[in-house]
């Protein structure tokens, strides 16, 4: 049996839903990790630098979520499987992805996936760590009673005291 033909039967097999769950699990994590080359660099926004910009407003729009960076490492995973397949074919031929490629071209193929996919691992993960470090900073500042701002020894603005006397103030029992 033809290589091609093994492989409209496991493709077959899949769609009629006759393939075991470890088969679909596989074919899962392929498409999944295949869907986005480097999604992280696209998907995972970058919290601001700049401490006038670290506001509510910017932890609101950044993710803490490690989905893509998780996706990207999957990725990067094949690479690495996918050169040491490569490295084990002796340079000789090997199947690549339903190609047959020489050794030395499937192991330089693993190598560029598996630096592409991990520079957008690492990318992700350093910008959701970002991102959480960002929310905890104006968390832990709204909870001092401070704004964001670029006086004060924090970084931080005080926000303008309440007039207690002022009409229709709450007391001190209201505002704790």
């Amino acid at each position: 049996m033809t290589h091609q033909r093994k492989v409209n039967r496991a493709v077959g097999a899949l769609a009629a839903g006759e393939a075991g769950p470890a088969s679909r699990m596989g074919l899962g994590a392929s498409i999944a990790a295949f869907s986005c080359f480097g999604c992280s660099f696209l998907a995972v926004p970058s919290p601001p630098s700049d401490p006038v910009e670290r506001t509510r407003d910017a932890a609101d729009h950044c993710t803490t979520s490690v989905f893509y960076p998780v996706m990207d490492t999957l990725g990067a995973g094949v690479g690495a499987v996918n050169m040491g397949v490569a490295a084990s074919a002796g340079g000789g031929k090997v199947l690549w992805y339903s190609s047959e490629i020489d050794a030395e071209a499937a192991l330089v193929l693993g190598a560029v996936q598996l630096a592409l996919y991990g520079a957008g691992a690492t990318y992700g993960f350093i910008q959701t760590s970002r991102c959480g470090t960002l929310r905890d900073e104006v968390a832990a500042a709204e909870k001092r009673g401070e704004t964001p701002g670029i006086t004060g020894e924090s970084g931080w603005r005080r926000r303008p005291e309440r007039q207690r006397d002022a009409p229709n103030a709450p007391s001190e029992a209201e505002v704790e």
